[in-house]
């Protein structure tokens, strides 16, 4: 049942705070709170080669690897201009995502749907009371177009 939700969650986690950060831009990424890669900066570990790997073949598909996501997520992401608890919401929406070839129980499975009922009530209470949008979706029909877009990235 875990399969991809890391991988999900860091996707997102990585572009919502490199947006926040600097902006819709290809050349710094946000790993995490703590960490920002420079990806212009491949020279770095180019002359050394340990044991086999080849540092800048690695590099250049990490960096090629990290531009087509941004490609592809920052200009949803900078459209949608999510707040910060849309962001938290869309991820509990992700790790709610059941995939086909799990095999989960019923209970699991209607734990699953009941939390992201919730979710998304909780959503729709936020944007039409503290946000005042009356029409909630358009803003669900954003947060529902990222959940989209990062799936089809987690499983590129």
């Amino acid at each position: 049942m875990c399969n991809g939700y890391f991988g999900k969650f860091s996707l997102i986690d990585s572009h919502y705070r490199t947006l926040k950060v600097w902006g819709e831009q290809n050349r710094y990424a946000m790993a995490s709170v703590m960490i920002c890669v420079d990806l212009e900066r491949t020279d770095l570990r180019l002359e050394e080669e340990k044991e086999g790997v080849h540092w800048k073949s690695l590099f250049e598909s990490m960096r090629a690897y990290s531009n087509r996501q941004y490609a592809l997520i920052l200009p949803i992401l900078k459209n949608a201009a999510i707040t910060t608890k849309e962001f938290h919401a869309l991820l509990a929406l992700l790790l709610c995502e059941i995939d086909a070839a799990d095999e989960l129980s019923d209970l699991a499975t209607s734990t699953i749907d009941e939390i992201k009922e919730n979710v998304l009530d909780e959503l729709q209470i936020y944007c039409t009371e503290e946000m005042g949008i009356i029409n909630f979706s358009t803003r669900l029909g954003n947060l529902m177009t990222l959940n989209h877009a990062i799936r089809e990235c987690n499983s590129l």
